[in-house]
């Protein structure tokens, strides 16, 4: 759950004020007679509170670790049951290295997603990379160069930079792989056995860490339904009294604008971004899986490559062309990419899922005189669905919290989503307010809490038949 909330301008928010001078940190430090700090406000521990929020959002790298463990052979633990192998022999000759592919991609991916940190640190901040540039990150950086002091020269040069210096660190991390990643095929996993209070502590553990983790977010939600005045007064999910005003004045206090309107434009982008990336992405996946055309490894490996391409490094001639088309300040910028299938990632995920739907069909199919297109709608759709679901999911909750995109290309009110309106109400009613601003967070996050409790299960099952496993 924080790995799909975590990246939200909602959670940003809540991490703001977290780390306030009278926010919770400090309230339940004073509980236990410690001095607490201004954390967002000292140079020395800005910084470290946005690596505590990347750190609360480990949990999409746990999802691709859990659908590697799924693909390890169950036979492997017999095995080594039956030699006498203890757990943590089992763990660092079994497990780690038929799980160290996976390990690999998530290194590779994390290493992208944090040179690219730009959502959290520009609203702790407010923008400004502060205090004293302790959270100036370098993609910060290129979005104040480029579109607060119009230097796109300057800006586009960064990026290039950015892509040198990722590009290297990238090939490092191949060219060391070959000494510590194994590859063998995989299975189903099997749960070791152990004795019921080894379980029971596990489980206990399990309850009280994810209970811990997610105690942010209950306490983000309790304190939207407080009095304002009773929202700081203690760290307590529990209140003496409870009021929906919160939510009734939020809902249409920013600048006189429906925060309905914000909810319509987030949906509307989010839902053709995942009707485009279905149709686009699997049409993609499905000629590099099954067709033959010239150049098609070449043109694969040129589209895997996109994947480790920061967006940043395209952003000004990007910007440049939208602006050229007029659409700056329309929804065109954002979902008329996603009809061109520029989601390598998706495609990817897509192409090793078809790999694995046996060949045969598509030649029976054509004996019964189906065309290509024919097999594709007909035989090889109706068999993605696990991996169909999962790029629906991920598509609708990372376009519904892409504030970068968001905020480059949505300039009035009456365009701003979700994200950018929240934005704005913390510029209109900065801390005189924080129980709307929590309505708004909120809901604001119910859209992507509500997609993930209901298909959580084809996340882990659509990941883990793509490939990405040990």
């Amino acid at each position: 759950m924080p790995s799909l909330l975590g990246g939200s301008v909602a959670i940003a928010i809540l991490w703001k004020n977290l780390f306030e001078i009278d926010g919770l940190i400090n309230q339940v430090l004073a509980f236990f007679n410690i001095q607490g700090q201004g954390w967002i406000s000292h140079p020395d521990y800005a910084l470290g509170t946005i690596i505590i929020l990347a750190t609360w959002q480990f949990g999409a790298s746990m999802v691709i670790f859990l659908a590697g463990l799924k693909q390890i052979p169950k036979e492997l633990y017999e095995a080594a049951a039956v030699d006498g192998g203890t757990k943590r022999q089992v763990f660092f000759r079994v497990t780690l290295p038929l799980l160290s592919p996976v390990i690999f991609f998530n290194l590779v991916i994390e290493l992208i997603k944090s040179i690219q940190v730009f959502t959290s640190a520009f609203i702790i901040s407010e923008g400004t990379g502060g205090p004293i540039n302790s959270t100036l990150f370098y993609t910060l950086y290129l979005y104040q160069k480029g579109f607060t002091h119009f230097e796109m020269g300057y800006a586009s040069a960064m990026a290039w930079i950015l892509v040198f210096v990722l590009g290297v660190m990238t090939l490092v991390i191949f060219f060391s792989s070959k000494y510590w990643v194994h590859y063998e095929d995989g299975g189903e996993t099997i749960m070791d056995q152990s004795t019921k209070t080894s379980r029971l502590l596990t489980h206990l553990f399990i309850i009280l860490f994810g209970l811990f983790m997610l105690y942010p977010v209950v306490w983000m939600v309790a304190s939207s339904f407080k009095p304002e005045t009773l929202i700081f007064s203690s760290p307590s999910i529990f209140s003496k009294e409870w009021t929906i005003s919160n939510y009734t004045n939020g809902w249409n206090v920013v600048r006189n604008v429906n925060f309905g309107q914000f909810f319509k434009n987030s949906f509307l982008i989010s839902m053709i971004a995942v009707i485009a990336n279905l149709i686009t992405c699997s049409m993609a996946a499905y000629a590099f899986a099954r067709l033959k055309f010239p150049l098609k490894k070449l043109w694969f490996a040129c589209m895997l490559m996109t994947i480790m391409l920061p967006a940043h490094a395209t952003l000004i001639p990007q910007y440049t062309i939208f602006h050229n088309l007029e659409w700056v300040n329309t929804i065109l910028p954002l979902t008329v990419p996603k009809v061109l299938a520029t989601d390598a990632f998706f495609i990817f995920l897509m192409v090793q899922f078809f790999r694995g739907i046996p060949r045969e069909l598509d030649e029976s199919a054509i004996m019964d005189g189906c065309g290509v297109f024919q097999v594709y709608a007909r035989i090889i759709m109706p068999l993605a669905v696990p991996v169909l679901i999962t790029t629906a999911i991920f598509t609708f909750i990372w376009t519904w919290d892409d504030f970068f995109s968001q905020i480059l290309y949505l300039n009035t009110v009456d365009n701003f989503t979700v994200p950018l309106g929240l934005r704005l109400f913390l510029d209109s009613q900065g801390e005189s307010s924080w129980g709307s601003v929590f309505a708004m967070s909120v809901l604001s996050l119910i859209p992507i809490t509500t997609v993930f409790f209901i298909f959580q299960r084809y996340i882990v099952e659509g990941i883990a038949t793509t490939g990405i496993k040990g």
